[in-house]
């Protein structure tokens, strides 16, 4: 009961800190929809934003590349099962990432011939990675955002994402990747096999990408925080 009544007062206290506020920036338009609904109050996307010159474009080679926690709201259990319905036996995936699913998901890869588990890598492994897969599978539950598909792009690599959260901004359906709605690893597996079987798309997707995501690069964000500061000052 305790609990409960110091819960309560906690939220009472940070909705009415929040009113106060002059300006909100947040990471997405998932972020902003939830602003609204439990502070009903307006706020400015400000995207995270990556420095592209941390990333390259190589060649297309066969693998698909996961990036993510292993950790269950990144689906990594799906990505992996995903290979068992892949019908292309030649393109690999190689997952890079740790988290409390690593013992399971290492168990997990022992079914399948055709997944590399990394675990953590170097910057530069990872800029390497990237820049010579053919895309990348990220499917995250309602991610705020997400660093991975933006990487990808960057590195001029297509997505297969989840239809839901951030990933609606920075992965456009059919040409900059793949969006999929109640994911599962039968629907990763089609889209893998698609960039297996159609590797010219994959590369015509991946420019498509790397040209739409410029507008998350740090220096675009960055004008809309010198712009919210100047706002701000203003009215102070």
């Amino acid at each position: 009961m305790k609990v409960h009544i110091k819960n309560v007062l906690l939220k009472k206290l940070d909705y009415m800190a929040v009113q106060k506020i002059t300006k909100i920036l947040c990471v997405s338009k998932e972020i902003q929809g939830r602003i609204n609904k439990f502070y009903h109050k307006d706020s400015e996307i400000f995207p995270s934003g990556i420095d592209p010159k941390k990333f390259k474009t190589g060649r297309y080679e066969n693998y698909i590349l996961s990036v993510c926690r292993l950790v269950s709201t990144k689906r990594p259990k799906e990505i992996v099962e995903s290979m068992g319905f892949v019908k292309n036996k030649n393109v690999k995936l190689v997952v890079v990432g740790s988290g409390n699913m690593r013992n399971e998901i290492e168990d997990l890869s022992k079914n399948y011939k055709n997944v590399e588990l990394k675990g953590f890598v170097s910057d530069e492994e990872l800029t390497d990675l990237y820049a010579n897969c053919l895309a990348v599978v990220y499917v995250p539950i309602n991610e705020d955002l997400g660093y991975a598909p933006q990487e990808a792009a960057a590195s001029g690599k297509a997505v297969i994402g989840s239809n839901e959260g951030g990933l609606k901004e920075t992965v456009v359906d059919g040409k900059t990747g793949f969006l999929i709605d109640d994911v599962s690893p039968e629907k990763i597996a089609e889209k893998i096999d698609f960039f297996a079987n159609n590797p010219k798309v994959a590369e015509k997707m991946g420019r498509e990408a790397k040209e739409y995501i410029r507008k998350f690069h740090l220096e675009n964000t960055f004008k809309i925080l010198d712009r919210a500061i100047e706002e701000v000052t203003k009215k102070n």
